[in-house]
């Protein structure tokens, strides 16, 4: 049993790791390890993998990072890659320092957040440095980091590491056994790669109910909800569409549905676009969600009901939203050139359509959406994207 918070407990951790690794992403990310001082266009490429976006908005992000590798270097070289719960009191003072050291140089970097620079400091030394993403702090302090002023938050990825310090020297006995549990994997993890993991999905998979995943959807390992608890920082009105629940979560049993007073097809779409939104740089702003309200408008301004999401995005209705999206850009996008992000989102790649299909039953369910529906989502989102 791990306990990771007192309404969070995992009766059986071994069972929430391996499904994980069955459905997210590990190849490719997890068996680049690079425990050495130099950070490479290999770490770049690895954390990419990991949705690291860099150089995604900003084709510098890469560039600005090698060029301070020099400097990155000099302060890896001082940090050994040695198990955060075996450091004792004493050591991590000193070694808690040169970590703050380490992120005031990558967050100095423009466009290098704590998510990003984690991402490649758990390569460098993944005994020691856990992947602190928006998920992770917020499960760990209840800290919307993206509310927070920049300057604030090398404060809070240190805060963030002393928790996990904490926890996981609590429970070394427990965490050491999950790694002689899984010893069958074909990627090995660390404990604290184990430890973000679990926070990691007991945020996305069992608080916010976000039940989607590159190769599949969890099912096997969610926690069972036992009482439901309204999250402070989120209006849980039926017609808020970043609705969610914070839950009190023990055990390994499938969660009881939740009823938040939506039809399944529109809750399904408002879940789809939540979570687009959390991969976005730029939240209901950036290119893929802006996308959502553009088909949206669509089906609304013609009238249409019925027609799955996917055809929406191929021809001819895709030169239609196309320009509904443009527009959307132009009045409320942080897009330099919304022709090509939508080329980029839509086109060869299919991101966008990739991201549908990865979801699970948001095409289907978009065709189910009543017209009165797609009204009301679509002025809520408007709504939303004009207070920015």
């Amino acid at each position: 049993m791990i306990k990771l918070r007192d309404d969070v407990v995992f009766e059986d951790p071994q069972s929430r790791i391996r499904e994980y690794c069955e459905i997210e992403v590990c190849q490719g990310y997890d068996d680049k390890h690079s425990v050495n001082h130099a950070i490479t266009q290999r770490d770049i490429d690895a954390a990419n993998e990991l949705y690291a976006m860099i150089d995604r908005y900003d084709k510098g992000e890469s560039r600005r990072l090698l060029g301070n590798s020099k400097n990155i270097s000099s302060l890896l070289s001082s940090i050994p890659n040695m198990d955060i719960y075996a450091v004792s009191n004493k050591e991590w003072l000193g070694l808690r320092s040169k970590i703050e050291k380490l992120f005031v140089e990558f967050l100095s970097i423009k466009g290098i957040g704590l998510a990003k620079a984690t991402k490649i400091l758990h390569l460098k030394r993944p005994n020691l440095i856990p992947i602190l993403d928006s998920f992770v702090i917020k499960f760990l302090l209840d800290v919307n980091i993206s509310d927070e002023e920049k300057g604030n938050h090398v404060d809070i990825g240190l805060k963030t590491l002393d928790r996990v310090r904490e926890i996981i020297t609590n429970q070394r006995v427990v965490f050491e056994k999950l790694v002689e549990q899984t010893q069958d994997l074909p990627i090995q993890l660390t404990p604290v790669r184990m430890f973000d993991i679990l926070c990691w999905t007991a945020e996305k998979w069992d608080i916010r109910r976000i039940l989607n995943a590159p190769y599949g959807v969890p099912n096997k390992s969610l926690l069972f909800a036992t009482s439901l608890k309204p999250r402070k920082d989120i209006d849980t009105t039926p017609d808020n569409f970043f609705k969610d629940n914070r839950y009190k979560l023990i055990g390994r049993d499938k969660r009881k549905p939740r009823d938040n007073g939506m039809s399944s097809a529109k809750s399904i779409v408002v879940d789809f676009v939540f979570e687009l939104c959390q991969r976005a740089k730029y939240g209901l702003r950036g290119e893929k969600p802006l996308a959502l309200i553009a088909a949206l408008k669509y089906l609304y301004e013609n009238k249409i009901v019925g027609k799955p999401l996917l055809v929406i995005f191929d021809d001819p209705d895709a030169n239609k939203a196309r320009k509904i999206f443009i527009d959307l850009a132009k009045r409320h996008g942080r897009i330099s050139e919304p022709s090509n992000s939508w080329n980029v989102i839509t086109g060869k790649n299919r991101e966008l359509q990739n991201a549908i299909q990865q979801f699970g039953n948001v095409d289907q369910a978009f065709s189910k959406l009543t017209f009165e529906e797609i009204e009301l989502l679509l002025k809520n989102y408007m709504k939303k994207l004009e207070k920015f």
